[in-house]
């Protein structure tokens, strides 16, 4: 593992994705893997510009990833894109 050595450093790696429904983009989030191994989140939705952050560490990038996801959904399952998408959906039989 690496190591800071200046007294308030941090180092630390930033992966991006993307959140899209039916090719529009709804939400971009960053999943934070910091030196000490904790993995942290944060996102963005894109319509509102409203920034958010779970403020928790996570032991995988899976539980990360996951978690973040569920609070995008939660943020734009009352948008009309979002809405019209599902209810299209439901009419498609796969």
């Amino acid at each position: 593992m690496y190591k800071s050595n200046i007294e308030g450093a941090l180092c630390y790696e930033v992966k991006t994705y993307r959140y899209t429904v039916a090719g529009r983009t709804m939400a971009e989030f960053e999943i934070l893997l910091f030196e000490n191994g904790q993995i942290g989140s944060q996102g963005k939705i894109i319509e509102s510009g409203e920034g958010f952050s779970p403020g928790k560490v996570y032991p995988t990038v899976e539980e990360a990833v996951q978690e973040i996801i569920n609070m995008i959904e939660r943020k734009i399952i009352d948008n009309d894109w979002v809405q019209k998408t599902i209810k299209y959906s439901k009419k498609i039989k796969y």
